[in-house]
């Protein structure tokens, strides 16, 4: 993960959710240079100005029911953390998936300290390509669900679902987890696919651990 993820001042008691993005770009072209600001400083300056990338946010936010004017409301209940930790671009060399490639135990060891160090219940990834990238399942008391939430254009919207269990060995990952932990995988906002809150916010609000953050 990118160094100081964004840590609400409102964590939830019952529930901890940690909200995990892609990774980080910036203005100056520095492909594949270690982000040197933080995770936390990002969603800060989102609250005070709109930039071209402020949508990916307001999607998210949206994805739980609070619009741009609340939006902050909402990310005081949870964490923000970003998994790859280089600066990406779009291309075949510098793209996220290039990097996830080279990087993916470390990645996967790094979510699973912080998981461990904030006490994480809950993870909903952003990422399709992220939560595919994932520890694999390592024990028969872990599996993955899928559920269809509605359609985009002629495709439909999948939303992935993850159970990990405390002290089970994860292949991609050097890291055991301290207490059960439940992923869900959900499209990227800025998908050239489309993406469609409201379909996500539905699913959501239905969950019995995520609801308590979601606008009702």
């Amino acid at each position: 993960m990118n160094i100081n993820p964004w840590i609400g001042s409102s964590l939830n008691s019952n529930i901890r959710v940690l909200i995990l993005g892609e990774s980080h770009y910036d203005e100056e072209n520095n492909l594949g240079a270690n982000v040197t600001f933080s995770t936390s400083g990002v969603v800060e300056f989102y609250f005070k100005k709109r930039e071209r990338w402020a949508p990916f946010f307001d999607k998210i936010a949206a994805s739980f029911g609070y619009d741009i004017d609340n939006a902050r409301s909402f990310y005081e209940q949870v964490c923000f953390g970003n998994y790859v930790d280089v600066i990406c671009g779009v291309g075949d060399n510098n793209c996220a998936r290039y990097y996830i490639n080279l990087n993916r135990i470390k990645y996967n060891s790094d979510l699973f300290k912080f998981v461990n160090e904030y006490s994480v219940d809950v993870v909903v990834c952003f990422s399709k390509l992220v939560y595919s990238n994932l520890p694999k399942i390592g024990s028969k008391d872990e599996h993955w669900d899928r559920e269809t939430i509605g359609k985009i254009g002629n495709r439909n919207n999948n939303l992935d679902i993850c159970f990990y269990r405390k002290d089970v060995v994860h292949d991609f990952c050097d890291e055991k987890l301290q207490n059960d932990l439940k992923v869900y995988g959900v499209r990227h906002p800025s998908a050239k696919g489309g993406f469609k809150s409201e379909q996500v916010y539905q699913f959501m609000v239905k969950q019995d651990d995520v609801r308590s953050i979601c606008k009702l």
